[in-house]
């Protein structure tokens, strides 16, 4: 009996060692949206305000995107296509609503405040299909794990713009971006952010990371860059598929969770 126990405490500790040895393995989480369903709106061609539009700027590549993505919820369109297909035109007259004291109260010098940027999505998008989109925000400094939100987002098929801070300008936050993708290693606390950039209506990849000193998300965005926060639309009726990709992408975060309350 006692032999017994002796080899069932072997396979016991057996197999700790080997969860041990996995559990401490670096992770890279990878999840993105179809970059080619994005609007593409280059904030500058955007009469008077274009210098400071990126902020109804994103939010119109981001609408592009939800429709172009979701055609079955999305039945009145969020940019409306003049000629059947969308134009930069299309795009530039719902930027004009959105920077509207109506809505983003976008205005020079000031650009839009954060407070004002979601609440003014959710006024817009509720105006035109009301009850098929769930709206999420968080600001993203002072967590080591605030990479996490981006993530699940994303995997949840979710738009996202983010607001960043120019480390090198005392002047507050002050760039909208939206995203569409993530890479991140959990070891090393790096990664890769991509998505469309409204100053030149193009793609951008960035290097992200996790700075321990100032306890916030970088960016290697003109120079040096922090994240402020993010904002996130999808639908409110998620697609099975979604659903399931999001099942294995939250299981995995749990275990990331236990695993580095683990290791302490």
């Amino acid at each position: 009996m006692r032999e017994k126990s002796k080899k069932i405490l072997s396979v016991l500790f057996f197999c700790l060692v080997i969860f041990w040895a996995f559990s401490a393995q670096a992770i890279t989480w990878s999840v993105s949206n179809d970059p080619s369903l994005y609007g593409y709106l280059d904030q500058n061609t955007i009469p008077t305000i274009g210098s400071v539009a990126c902020g109804p700027t994103s939010a119109v590549n981001s609408f592009v995107f939800l429709q172009d993505a979701y055609p079955s919820v999305y039945t009145t369109s969020l940019v409306p296509a003049s000629s059947g297909v969308i134009t930069n035109a299309d795009m530039v007259a719902v930027a004009q609503i959105l920077a509207s004291a109506t809505y983003m109260n976008t205005t020079v010098p000031n650009g839009t405040y954060w407070t004002n940027f979601l609440p003014a999505i959710e006024k817009y998008t509720e105006a035109k299909d009301p009850g098929v989109t769930v709206y999420n925000s968080s600001l993203l400094t002072g967590s080591s794990t605030a990479w996490q939100f981006i993530y699940q987002q994303l995997l949840l098929g979710s738009d996202l713009e983010i607001l960043i801070q120019k480390t090198s300008s005392t002047s507050g936050a002050n760039h909208f971006l939206t995203v569409d993708g993530l890479s991140w290693n959990d070891q090393t606390n790096r990664g890769t952010l991509s998505g469309v950039d409204p100053w030149t209506g193009s793609a951008y990849s960035s290097t992200i990371f996790y700075d321990s000193t100032s306890n916030r998300l970088d960016l290697s965005y003109a120079g040096l860059s922090w994240i402020y926060g993010g904002a996130s639309e999808r639908p409110s009726v998620a697609e099975p598929s979604a659903m399931l990709l999001l099942g294995f992408g939250l299981v995995g975060l749990v275990g990331f969770s236990r695993r580095k309350k683990f290791r302490k």
